[in-house]
């Protein structure tokens, strides 16, 4: 139903002229043109200055702010970014009547898809904060935005999804707070970090899928073959064939195996791998095919950090163990109680030390789950000890960003060993002790902040913090909100105040968040030198 409101009447608008209509919320550019009378948004879709003030030459309404320009017919954005509203006009009776109605939401709701991803390719991050507003205020849900911007990385980005993936999900946990547009808010942080990373990259074409067969375990164990050779198309192609017959469930464990067999990309892709499939169950499957072929490929092109010289010694250890027994043994005593023993070996032992004090554990019938938790407060000890002084010195690679992925790689290792009981997934334990381990080098004084963990304002305060604006760049953001999700779920898990004091420090210290300096430094020793770059933990 249309709801005509008198704007004025019509000798107050003769040809070329404007007026500004203001009725509760809404206020409406009128102008004559040709003898029409046509109307939009008085405020400007960009920064909503008054298109009232603007310049109009002949059906071009130009906002003088920024020269963005507007077809007054349709609204349609001429030179900018998005279209600005139009209303219905009529002239009855000598007055000029505007339609209020408000706009059919659910209608608009393809045209704020295409616009949304238009703005994400520019880079345009108002734009697409909007369009999500409107998207969430026409009934889209959290989840289907999350999962939208998780494809729309998994299918642009160079080598496969980044840290967009898990963001997207972790994101989820907050939309009670921020309900409705609002959820906007945090979206937005996903949205940068999408934009920053695939702007005006093209989708990359797809593998034609193959037919798997019958047989989820035997495709499964194909796909392993093809990763382990970085046939990426061939292990594509597989993957696009099994979601065309509808698997589901039977996937998780063909990826589950895959993150098994390497130490990816310090260990980011295991913690992606934790975060996927919780984000598909809540969104829906119709999202998964850019999601999890980004995945996918991700994993194909990712570092095998586990077969450079510096781990040889790890390898032999890991060859020399014999998975299938340590995982029968493992949880046979429930009552092990080893942990704070197990902690201080894997934070500050040696490193021969520190993995036969595992396979000591394993021997012993530790349960998984405590053996997670070792793992997890030995991580929480590198974030406290971990010495600020190195993040800033600009010849040295190591930053907060590397005793970060410790704390969230232990975390996704304790998820994985839950829902994938094969001896192999007992590797990832290996990896994480390594990981743990190998970075006591960063250590400095340890520092415990003086926070009151039980104060029920701590939580929406430190939410606050890593979704506003106290980082420079989208990729520190995103790791203080995987940190801050961890760290409120391992204190909880673990019962232990380390967890959550480790993020709370992280949060709470200078991060240096630009590396322009750095690179330059080393490019030049490079050329110049020879030298390569620094790192205390290769």
């Amino acid at each position: 139903m249309k709801t005509w409101h008198t704007a004025c009447s019509a000798s107050e608008l003769p040809e070329g002229a404007v007026k500004l209509f203001v009725h509760g919320r809404d206020r409406v550019a009128l102008f004559r043109v040709e003898g029409s009378v046509l109307a939009v948004d008085d405020r400007c879709p960009h920064e909503g200055y008054p298109l009232s003030q603007g310049a109009l030459a002949g059906h071009t309404l130009t906002c003088c702010w920024h020269n963005y320009k507007f077809d007054l017919r349709d609204g349609a954005c001429i030179k900018g970014e998005e279209a600005v509203r139009t209303y219905a006009v009529r002239e009855v009776d000598g007055q000029v009547e505007v339609d209020l109605s408000p706009p059919d939401l659910t209608a608009q709701i393809p045209g704020l898809w295409q616009s949304l991803e238009g703005a994400v390719s520019d880079h345009r991050i108002g734009q697409a904060a909007r369009d999500a507003a409107r998207l969430l205020q026409a009934g889209v849900t959290p989840e289907a935005l999350c999962a939208w911007v998780a494809g729309f990385d998994g299918a642009r980005a160079e080598y496969g999804s980044t840290h967009v993936l898990p963001l997207a999900t972790d994101l989820l946990l907050w939309h009670d707070r921020y309900p409705g547009p609002r959820f906007a808010v945090p979206f937005a942080q996903a949205l940068e970090l999408a934009a920053r990373g695939c702007v005006r990259r093209p989708v990359r074409a797809l593998a034609d899928p193959v037919d798997p067969g019958p047989d989820p375990v035997a495709a499964g164990a194909r796909l392993r073959s093809l990763v382990e050779a970085e046939e990426g198309a061939g292990a594509e192609a597989l993957l696009r064939g099994a979601l065309a017959r509808g698997w589901r469930q039977e996937l998780v464990p063909w990826f589950d195996a895959l993150c098994c067999d390497h130490f990816l990309s310090f260990g980011h892709r295991l913690i992606y791998q934790t975060k996927v499939f919780a984000l598909l169950e809540a969104a829906g499957w119709a999202h998964a095919e850019p999601i999890l072929c980004g995945h996918l490929f991700g994993i194909v092109n990712g570092t095998r950090e586990d077969v450079l010289p510096a781990w040889a010694g790890f390898r032999r250890t890991l060859d020399g163990l014999h998975l299938p027994t340590l995982r029968a043994s493992a949880g046979s005593d429930p009552a092990w109680s080893g942990v704070e023993a197990l902690v201080h070996t894997l934070a500050f032992g040696k490193p021969r030390e520190a993995l036969n004090a595992l396979t000591a554990a394993l021997e012993a019938g530790a349960p998984l789950e405590r053996l997670a938790d070792a793992l997890s407060l030995a991580a929480a000890e590198r974030l406290l000890r971990f010495d600020t002084a190195i993040d800033s010195d600009p010849a040295c690679q190591d930053t907060w960003l590397s005793v970060t992925h410790i704390q969230t790689f232990a975390h996704a290792v304790r998820l994985t060993l839950r829902r994938h009981t094969t001896p192999e997934a007992l590797r990832l334990l290996y990896f994480a002790a390594r990981f743990v381990n190998h970075h006591r080098v960063l250590d400095g004084e340890r520092e415990v902040p003086e926070t009151d963990l039980d104060d029920p304002a701590l939580v929406p305060r430190l939410v606050d913090v890593v979704i506003g604006d106290a980082f420079a760049q989208p990729i520190v953001s995103a790791h203080a909100i995987k940190n801050l999700v961890v760290g409120l779920e391992e204190r909880r898990l673990t019962g232990d105040p380390r967890p959550l004091q480790a993020v709370v420090r992280l949060l709470g210290s200078p991060l240096q968040q630009r590396w322009t300096h750095r690179a330059a430094l080393e490019g030049v020793a490079f050329v110049t030198e020879g030298r390569i770059p620094r790192l205390l933990a290769p």
